[in-house]
């Protein structure tokens, strides 16, 4: 998603169904209580889930 792929593309790569991307995108967009894609990815950057760039992770990135 953060590099701006559509849900099929990530479906392809992943070997998933188209649907199951949407209905867990959907699910991680509730889970932040976020609307849009644009917000998800503000969201996830504030909560650092995904670690910085120098490799290092973030632990106590909660999403409830």
């Amino acid at each position: 998603m953060g590099g701006g792929l559509a849900d099929a593309t990530i479906a392809r790569r992943l070997a998933l169904s188209h649907r199951t991307v949407q209905r867990r995108v959907r699910r991680m967009m509730e889970l932040t209580r976020v609307e849009g894609r644009f917000a998800f990815g503000l969201r996830v950057g504030e909560l650092g889930i995904l670690g910085s760039k120098d490799g290092t992770e973030r632990v106590d990135g909660d999403l409830s």
